[in-house]
Formats: C-alpha cells, structure tokens, sequence
C-alpha cells in the first residue's frame, strides 16, 4: 500500500488490566491494547476500573484510520475477503432515535430481524455488498460487529501486513456522545513499548480543552 497514513506518538495510556486473558470480548479494540491519550476521559465513558498505566516507545506508529483514502480501504477490504475474514452480504440497517431526538442506526442480517427493532419499515433500508466478519475473524478479534469490521479488519491488517504498532482513531472528543481519540496496540507489538504503572495524580485530562 502507497502513502500510508501514519500517526506518530511516543507516549499513550491505558486504563485496566493488562492480563490479555482477562480481556472481554466484542471490544472497539478487537484482541489488542486499547490505549489513548486522554485516559481520564475514557474511563469516564466507558466506566473503566483497573490500574493506570503508561507506555512509551521512541517512535510508535499507528495507522492512521480517518485518513485513508477510498482506495486504500478497498486494499484493505480486498486482503480480508482474499485472507476470509470477512465475506460480503446484503444486511438491513434501522433507523431508531435517543432520548434526545438524535438519529442512530443497527445493522442486523435479515429485513425481519430489523424490523422487530423499529416496526415501521420506512426506517428499514437493504445495504447489499456489505462486509461481515467470518468466524475465522470473530476468533481473531475476540468477537464481532457489524458496523466496526472494517476499523476491526484493519487491526489484523497492520499486525499481519503493515507490521505498524497498531491503529489510530480520530474520533471526535465529545463526552456525551461517548467518543473520544483512542488507539489500539496490536498484540505482537505490545512488548516492543515499555510499560509503567502510574498513579492518577500523573495521569494527563487531556481533552478538557476540547469541552464546550
């Protein structure tokens, strides 16, 4: 792949535990490292509990996710279907709405499966040619999604592929809608970081600058 985006950092947090076999499943993360540079928040969001801790390396790269080009997506869905962790299939998206008014969608494998969700089929529509993950793929990532595969696929893609540190997402910093930036450090890169146990009180609230 050409151009790859990278997103260069030499410090990020994580919040937890660091025991992979205590870790959960159908996690944004997938099978890796969920890390951050505004560890406080996260834990605000995702209601964490667990120990700080602070990793460092000289010059980590991650994959720079919202930067990729249409194309290079395509690269990437094209090595999953070569590579069977996902397949393409027709699935049906609903349409619902939160407290607040706000538009929010699912995504299910079949029509009636969406439409027990909304009962009104106006708010269904048929999405052909849509990725989904296989279970080679679900044992990989340590679950399953059918609206995050691709940013899950490109986990795989930077361990098995790129060989980068893992991947990076720009997400909006917006508490109450639950997003913030946040990362993943694939597993056979993990030990290539050096890892420290801090305590709060040195933990950065990074993104308060970014609240209204």
């Amino acid at each position: 792949m050409k151009n790859i985006p990278i997103y260069e950092i030499e410090k990020v947090w994580h919040v937890g535990i660091l025991d992979k076999s205590l870790k959960g499943t159908n996690s944004l993360e997938g099978s890796g490292l969920s890390v951050s540079e505004c560890p406080l928040v996260w834990e605000e969001i995702a209601e964490l509990g667990g120990k700080y801790y602070e990793l460092t390396k000289a010059k980590g790269r991650f994959l720079d996710f919202h930067s990729l080009t249409e194309e290079q997506r395509e690269i990437i869905r094209q090595w999953g279907l070569e590579s069977r962790f996902i397949t393409l299939e027709t699935l049906y998206k609903y349409v619902i709405y939160n407290e607040e008014g706000e538009e929010m969608y699912g995504l299910a494998y079949s029509y009636k499966e969406a439409f027990e969700e909304v009962n009104d089929e106006e708010l269904v529509f048929e999405l052909p040619n849509r990725m989904v993950p296989t279970e080679k793929m679900k044992e990989r990532v340590l679950g399953s999604s059918l609206i995050n595969t691709l940013e899950l696929l490109c986990t795989v893609y930077v361990e098995d592929v790129l060989h980068l540190d893992g991947v990076w997402f720009h997400d909006v910093m917006d508490r109450n809608s639950l997003s913030a930036p946040r990362g993943v450090i694939v597993l056979n890169q993990i030990d290539s970081w050096t890892i420290e146990e801090v305590s709060e009180s040195v933990v950065p609230i990074w993104g308060s600058r970014y609240e209204e």
